[in-house]
């Protein structure tokens, strides 16, 4: 008797039973749940930031992808742009080697993604009142975290005794060297606006640290009037920059704790 009800329970089972979705769907399903609960994206960021397998990738080509298919109708779907930034963001930070896997052969094209959708927000410093954008500052991170993915130094192969040497590339990405000088120009521009929010300010600043190592580009921020107005700004704002940990990893380029980036975002 026991056994033929072991026999009906597993049959019932085995029919109950229905194959798990592709992996790359199964990330919807913590996306959805942020979609609705952004405060909750630090206990969900784990699913897209875990175990470098095929389940991670194809969740990090999700947030690939819905980008630009979100960013053709940014205002509509802010919100979920915005969260999409931010996971990223966090998954650049935490988990780059995943990304750069994911995104091989097509950083180009996803650079010129991020730097269309930033150049959309207007930064025009007559306008009375400039409505920030959710996905700005998080967008802002994932921009200098590519250009900052981009020159991490590449594995080369060292020359034998008596053998040619033969001219490799040092660095892994591509230069971005349009993409630098627009974002320099866009993160000036940003800085002049009065009553510029923190998280804004913040990610301004990180980007511009980052590129101001370029010669050419720190002599730029020196000649540039707007530079002495922003830093007036910082002067008179002290309490924008209070956070002395995040002051540290500023001064020093080194990359923040991702709390420390992005926990204060009110997306």
């Amino acid at each position: 008797m026991l056994l033929r009800l072991a026999i009906c329970g597993s049959s019932v089972l085995a029919g109950e039973r229905r194959p798990l979705p592709p992996c790359g769907r199964l990330a919807w399903f913590p996306l959805r749940l942020v979609d609705e609960h952004p405060d909750l994206i630090f206990d969900v960021h784990n699913a897209f930031v875990g175990r470098d397998d095929g389940y991670q990738r194809s969740s990090v080509r999700l947030l690939i992808d819905d980008i630009p298919s979100f960013a053709a109708n940014s205002q509509d779907r802010e919100q979920h742009l915005a969260v999409r930034c931010r996971l990223l963001a966090l998954v650049l930070n935490e988990a780059p080697a995943s990304f750069a896997a994911t995104v091989m052969g097509d950083e180009q094209d996803f650079m010129d993604v991020v730097l269309t959708l930033l150049l959309t927000f207007s930064t025009d410093t007559a306008t009375k009142q400039t409505t920030i954008p959710k996905w700005l500052a998080a967008l802002m991170l994932v921009a200098e975290a590519l250009l900052s993915l981009s020159e991490d130094p590449r594995s080369i192969t060292l020359p034998k005794e008596g053998d040619p040497i033969v001219t490799q590339e040092i660095l892994t990405g591509p230069p971005y060297d349009k993409a630098r000088t627009a974002l320099f120009d866009f993160s000036l521009r940003l800085l002049a606006l009065p009553g510029l929010p923190r998280d804004e300010l913040l990610a301004s600043l990180r980007l511009l640290v980052f590129m101001t190592r370029d010669h050419d580009l720190a002599m730029q921020f020196g000649i540039q009037s707007v530079s002495v107005a922003a830093l007036q700004q910082l002067w008179l704002c002290p309490r924008q920059l209070q956070h002395r940990e995040f002051h540290r990893h500023l001064h020093r380029g080194r990359k923040a704790p991702p709390q420390l980036l992005l926990s204060s975002y009110q997306l």
